[in-house]
């Protein structure tokens, strides 16, 4: 089960209204770069699976539209079930010029020539029978008298009919960008000086069929190189690099093969750690899964739990990939329990632990290993001692401590001597340092507090229970600062 954020809702007056990742500035400094690049012109933008390509580009195109621009969008991975790119190309590009067109009577003229576009894209979009095809139809057909000279006058034939249909085909191609750069032209009514490019956006071409993915950029660049066009292409680059070099054989260079195709890339900014996990709230619906399981979030709850993970997750090293994979854990536990609010913390701790080294967290559920093991673990990490004396690091040892008092050991020990060390502080004059603060602060909260419940063991369930759905283990490719 892959738990999916909702579908993205862009609102034309504030089409960033939704960025979650802080992406406006560079939809505002490219959209500078379109209206000053000479077309033909292709941009991509090159980010990993799970970067937020496909909501930047739906944003974007609603920035671009509110500045006076025409855009289309093209879905390269929905529609390579086709035989043919051009053909699922025109095919969609006719369907969002009718909602572009509209109803009214001045369009008439514009769906005259686009009418003549489609017509010659459908032609370019045929395929030639093959000549072998032709020389064994022809065999078949008659194999008895298929000598030596009707073989050689059929494929003087073939090769007449095959030049004939090149030089038809090259005429259909330049007639073809003519009729398609007059459509364009016929958009611009008002003949805005220097007239707006139409920007083609071509989503998920690294997701498709590599013959197919190789195919599209081939004829993006030969059929729609035109000087009205900008094309916008969602790539990640590393992947079409994998599909060029399954199509081509490894020793091609990649590299430079794109580059034929792609005039400029752009690549996007590394996040901030607060736009990456306000990412990862807004990408799993966090909140509103939340608000849906009765809890009130007005004591900032989720803010704790976030920084929670996010301190542990760096003293963990744990990589973006794995933590977008207990996101959606997290996910699918508030969608099948209703933990309490007090647990949440200590459920994304334990979800990082468990990443962060799952023979240790199973030994520590299994009581084979106890609450001094675990803080021992995060203390000894370079960034770990810091982290405890962090308001969620004390949080953390509080919960633990309460949870298994009455029946942890070394849980009794830590206490123990935690109450030793409050003593020995009581009896020194004098101000309280930092250390004397946190550990009044753990004892005073762990001995007042009684709780019926085990935390760890109903975090831990409701864990389990979450690990019999299997998300799809895709890479992130998240870079953040």
């Amino acid at each position: 089960m892959l738990v999916r954020p909702p579908k993205l809702s862009v609102s034309e007056e504030d089409p960033f209204a939704a960025d979650k990742l802080g992406r406006v500035g560079s939809a505002n400094r490219l959209t500078h770069l379109l209206e000053r690049v000479k077309p033909p012109f292709v941009l991509a933008i090159d980010a990993k699976y799970g970067n937020g390509k496909t909501t930047f580009i739906q944003m974007w195109m609603g920035h671009l539209k509110a500045n006076g621009f025409r855009c289309l969008y093209f879905n390269a991975w929905e529609a390579d079930f086709t035989s043919d790119p051009l053909i699922a190309f025109i095919g969609e590009m006719d369907a969002e010029i009718s909602r572009m067109l509209g109803d009214s009577d001045s369009s008439t003229a514009t769906r005259k020539v686009w009418k003549e576009v489609k017509e010659k894209g459908a032609y370019l979009a045929k395929r030639a029978i093959p000549v072998v095809a032709k020389i064994a139809t022809a065999g078949i057909l008659d194999l008895d008298n298929f000598t030596e000279q009707s073989l050689a006058d059929l494929s003087a034939d073939i090769a007449k009919e095959q030049i004939e249909k090149y030089d038809a085909t090259k005429n259909a191609i330049k007639v073809f960008k003519t009729r398609l750069g007059e459509f364009i032209k016929s958009l611009n009514p008002s003949q805005t000086i220097p007239a707006l490019p139409l920007v083609f956006f071509v989503d998920e071409l690294d997701r498709c069929r590599p013959p197919y993915a190789i195919e599209l950029l081939e004829r993006i660049k030969h059929f729609f190189g035109i000087e009205e066009i900008v094309f916008v292409l969602a790539v990640d680059k590393a992947q079409l690099f994998s599909s060029i070099r399954s199509v081509y054989g490894r020793g091609i260079d990649a590299d430079g093969y794109l580059r034929r195709f792609i005039d400029l890339e752009y690549r996007f900014p590394a996040l901030s750690r607060e736009h990456y996990y306000a990412h990862l709230v807004a990408q799993f619906g966090i909140m509103d899964l939340f608000a849906k399981i009765g809890i009130d979030d007005a004591s900032g709850t989720v803010d704790r739990s976030v920084k929670m993970f996010r301190g542990l997750a760096d003293v963990f090293g744990v990589s973006l990939r794995v933590q977008e994979q207990c996101f959606a854990t997290l996910a699918i536990i508030l969608m099948t329990a209703k933990p309490k609010s007090t647990q949440l913390e200590l459920l994304v701790a334990l979800l990082a632990l468990q990443a962060a080294d799952s023979e240790l967290y199973a030994a520590f559920l299994s009581q084979k290993k106890g609450v001094k093991d675990v803080v021992s673990f995060i203390t000894e990490m370079p960034k770990g001692r810091s982290f405890m004396k962090e308001p969620e690091g004390i949080l953390l040892e509080k919960y633990l401590l309460k949870s298994r008092k009455d029946k942890d050991t070394s849980a009794k020990e830590l206490i123990g001597s935690y109450k030793t060390i409050k003593n020995s502080y009581r009896s020194e004059s004098g101000p309280q340092n930092q250390e004397q603060i946190r550990v009044e602060d753990i004892i005073n909260s762990v001995l007042s507090e009684t709780f019926n419940y085990d935390m760890v063991e109903e975090a831990a369930s409701s864990i389990a229970f979450a690990e019999h759905f299997t998300p799809p283990k895709a890479p992130t490719g998240v870079q953040v600062t």
